[in-house]
């Protein structure tokens, strides 16, 4: 380990707690099963099709669309500036997160998303402001150029857009490299 503080990146772990208040570790481990997580290292990230489904989750939709709906919510040291809206493995939208537009530590942000197909859903949320001095590298040397940037993803939210109640993957095609992005 490069010296980096303990509990860098984190998995946080969506899970139904019952009623006794205690810990419920059949509870969790079927949450993390099912992909009811994010991995971030400041930022918390909730998104939800729907109202409803959030990740790990698959949601029929009837109409073919769904709205998305996507929280952030961070420590004031950490930034988050952007989040992509990942469909089948493709951005679909980049949604800038402006402070103006910021309650205190949450952003809310909200978008109808047109599906023809069975798809997987992902939200990927990034900073540009380091998450220096709190999480530091060693091998990279002292500085806030140096530290981690912060960084959350989501699992997928798996949808039913054809209505035979499974998610169906879409078929492979060949991944096409631009110039200049390898």
């Amino acid at each position: 380990i490069d010296g980096d503080e303990p509990g860098y990146s984190r998995t946080w772990v969506r899970y139904d707690r019952r009623t006794t208040g205690k810990f419920d570790e059949r509870a969790l481990v079927e949450a993390i099963r099912r992909g009811r997580s994010f991995v971030s290292n400041g930022p918390i990230v909730l998104m939800t099709l729907d109202d409803t489904a959030g990740p790990g989750d698959l949601h029929p939709v009837a109409r073919g669309s769904v709205r998305v709906t996507l929280r952030i919510r961070t420590a004031p040291w950490v930034a988050a500036d952007s989040v992509d809206l990942i469909v089948n493995g493709e951005v679909r939208d980049t949604w800038p997160v402006r402070p103006a537009e910021r309650r205190g530590a949450e952003w809310h942000g909200e978008a109808e998303l047109r599906l023809d197909r069975d798809a997987w859903v992902v939200a990927v949320v990034r900073g540009r402001r380091s998450l220096y001095p709190v999480v530091q590298s060693q091998a990279a040397g002292d500085g806030p150029d140096r530290a981690p940037l912060p960084f959350a993803i989501t699992n997928p939210i798996f949808v039913d857009a054809d209505g035979n109640g499974r998610f169906d993957p879409p078929l492979p095609v060949p991944v096409a490299i631009r110039p200049g992005s390898h």
